[in-house]
Formats: C-alpha cells, structure tokens, sequence
C-alpha cells in the first residue's frame, strides 16, 4: 500500500452559466458560488474530507485570485492518501457571501464541533474537514443555509486517484462540469412594448457547464 501526501490545487475554474438570470444587473451584495471538493475515503479514520472555497464566478472568465505560491489562495487539499481515493466537485450558482458563509459554519460545525465557528468567521473557505457525508450532503447543506433557491451549477464526475501514478511534480487535469438536475428560473425582461414581462431561464440536466482545471502531485508521506 503506498501511503502518499496528495495536494490538490486550483488553477482555473471556468463557468458558461453562473447561475444569473439574463440581464441581472452587477453585483452590488458580495454574491459569490461555492465550491465544494470531496475525497472518499483517504486513509483509515476519515470517510471523507471536504473543503469549500467561494468564488466570484463570472461566465467564461477564471478568478483573478489563485495565485499558485499561495496554498490558501487556489488549494483544495493536503493530505495523506492510503493506496488511492475518490475525488467529486461541485459548484453552487450565486447567493450572498455572508449566508453561504453561514452555511459552512453550520454545516462543518455539526461535524467537527464548535469551535469551526472562529476558525471559519471571514475566510469563505473552509479545508480539509474530515466528514462522513458524500458531496451533494456538503453541498446541499450549505446550500440550504443560505437561499432556498440556490442551486448546483456544476458538478464532476467521480475522478479516482491512485498515489502510484501521481507524481512530486504537479499534473494538469482538467475535468468537465455538467449540470446534475434541471434548473428552472423566472425573471423579468423588457417585452416588446418596454413593459416587463416574466420570462424563464431553462438548462437541462445533463448540459455542460464549464471546466475546472486542477493541478495534482503526490509526495512520500
């Protein structure tokens, strides 16, 4: 068994849809997406391990900010890796940062207790936190701690990562996002005569919805 320290970075994350109805007009709340990253099963003792960042995610543009030097900037995890785990990601259309921010202390909390709380307070991300939930339990508790209508965007499939076929120098992986139910939205636009009028925004489950590009290596433990 090869027992190896798996770090996991980001280096872009592009979206075709970030969760916007048509015509929104620019952010003046702080809105923010979630991202949420699971392991399966790592190592003895920890079924899974999450991290969450939030990212001001706009269509067919990366964040400006993931800087590669900076582990707390664009990185997921580093952790200790038995043989082999199982990594997912997802990612959440906007809601303000503030109750997504809430959503990570509430969910985490419960998991590793209370003292997350000041840990969490202002970071907008949370690593590494040993769980025993699946990623659409993470994802879907920190979604319903903020609004109710807010929903994943994006999800990958399950990517299985061996140790002995990672090397100390990083690979570039990029994996596609696709949208894991149907998202339905309603929204005003101007109609023909000027006069609002109720239109609805429509992706189909099963559409592509941007990539992630990550940047995975693997050290002796």
């Amino acid at each position: 068994m090869s027992k190896k320290l798996l770090t996991v970075k980001i280096e872009s994350i592009l979206v075709n849809v970030n969760g916007e109805v048509p015509g929104a007009k620019p952010d003046k709340t702080n809105q923010r997406n979630v991202l949420t990253a699971t392991l399966l099963y790592p190592r003895s003792g920890a079924p899974s391990v999450a991290s969450a960042k939030q990212f001001d995610l706009q269509p067919g543009k990366s964040p400006d900010r993931l800087d590669q030097a900076d582990f707390f900037s664009c990185g997921l995890f580093k952790e200790e890796v038995n043989d082999e785990t199982i990594l997912e990601i997802a990612v959440t259309d906007r809601d303000i940062a503030s109750n997504f921010e809430k959503g990570f202390v509430q969910v985490f909390s419960a998991i590793l207790g209370a003292g997350l709380t000041a840990a969490t307070a202002g970071t907008g991300q949370i690593l590494g936190a040993i769980t025993g939930l699946a990623l659409k339990a993470i994802t879907g508790g920190v979604k319903n701690a903020g609004a109710d209508s807010s929903v994943t965007i994006g999800q990958t499939d399950k990517v299985r990562l061996k140790m002995d076929d990672l090397a100390e120098a990083p690979t570039r992986m990029t994996l596609g996002f696709t949208v894991p139910a149907l998202i339905e939205k309603n929204f005003f636009a101007p109609g023909p005569t000027g006069d609002p009028v109720e239109q609805r925004m429509r992706i189909e489950a099963g559409s592509a919805n941007g990539t992630i590009t990550l940047l995975v290596s693997a050290t002796p433990a």
